[in-house]
């Protein structure tokens, strides 16, 4: 994973790393995302996967003009398994799971849709939040 702070160095790491994917946020510093997935795409390089993300709705007035910049729009906050599912259609990844270290079982796409998975910031907060019960739970436990 490579990230770039402004439209510019977003272009320049684009070019040096050639990704499958790129993640855009349509109102970055120097130039916006539509900018940025409009030069992108006129580098002739293989399809590149853009998907815009945004605090704002898709603007239908502006849709079928930027409807071939992307390839995916993701609201913010990002949830992750909207994240996981774009990722998965555009590129065309099976997730897998190492049974070793993680006892977990593999979920198949359709059940992880299912779920109710939070924003990558609320998963933090959560596993924060675990660690502080595990220590009260030892302490009391000492007690």
């Amino acid at each position: 994973m490579v990230a770039a702070a402004t439209g510019t160095e977003c272009l320049a790491r684009a070019e040096e790393q050639a990704p499958d994917l790129v993640l855009l946020d349509v109102g970055m510093p120097d130039m916006n995302g539509w900018e940025v997935a409009r030069r992108l795409r006129r580098t002739g390089r293989e399809r590149l996967a853009i998907v815009m993300l945004s605090a704002l709705a898709p603007d239908k007035a502006h849709q079928l003009e930027h409807e071939r910049l992307h390839d995916g729009y993701l609201m913010k906050p990002v949830h992750l398994r909207q994240l996981l599912e774009q990722m998965h259609i555009l590129l065309d990844i099976e997730w897998a799971y190492d049974r070793a270290s993680d006892p977990a079982p593999s979920l198949p796409l359709k059940s992880l849709a299912a779920m109710d998975v939070p924003p990558v910031d609320a998963l933090a907060r959560r596993q924060s939040a675990v660690q502080i019960t595990q220590v009260a739970r030892s302490a009391q436990t000492v007690r």
